[in-house]
C-alpha cells in the first residue's frame, strides 16, 4: 500500500502509513527498480522521497535516478539524506545539467566515475553542454 501512495505522490498517506509502521523498503534492496523510493524519484515526488529517506529507505541509486531526471530540487532532497554518490555524475552529464554536475562535484562526487570514453562519444556527437561538463571534471 505504501508503494501505491508513494508512486502517486500522496504525501499525507505516505506519512500516515509510515507513522503506522509500514515498512519503507518492502522489496529487496537488490531489486532497486521496485523500491518505493526509486519509484517516487522517477516521478519527481520530492516530499515523498524526503519522507521515505528520513524514515530509513535505502539510498542506493537514488542520486543516479534523481540526476537522470535533471531535477535540481530532487537531487538536493536526496543529497540531504546522505545518499551514495555512485552514478549521479555520469547521469547528470548525460542529461546536460551543468548545475547538477557542479552540485554533485561540490558534494564529493568522484570525477573518475565518468569514463573518458563517455566524453569522447559526447564530443563526437557535438553535444555542446556536455563538452562544457568535461572541463569541470
Amino acid at each position: 500500500m505504501l508503494d501505491y501512495h508513494a508512486d502517486a505522490g500522496h504525501v499525507e498517506m505516505v506519512e500516515y502509513l509510515l507513522k503506522l509502521g509500514a515498512p519503507v523498503d518492502e522489496i529487496s534492496s537488490e531489486d532497486f527498480e521496485k523500491r518505493t523510493v526509486i519509484s517516487a524519484c522517477k516521478r519527481g515526488h520530492h516530499p515523498v522521497v524526503g519522507l521515505l529517506l528520513a524514515n530509513g529507505a535505502v539510498t542506493s541509486r537514488t542520486i543516479e535516478i534523481s540526476a537522470q531526471q535533471g531535477d535540481m530540487a530532487l537531487v538536493k532532497t536526496v543529497l540531504e539524506h546522505g545518499t551514495e554518490m555512485t552514478g549521479g555524475l555520469e547521469k547528470a552529464s548525460m542529461t546536460g545539467c551543468r548545475d547538477i554536475v557542479e552540485l554533485l562535484l561540490d558534494n564529493g562526487a568522484d570525477p573518475s566515475e565518468v569514463s573518458s570514453d563517455f566524453f569522447v562519444s559526447v564530443i563526437e556527437r557535438e553535444n555542446e553542454p556536455c563538452q562544457t561538463y568535461s572541463a569541470l571534471l
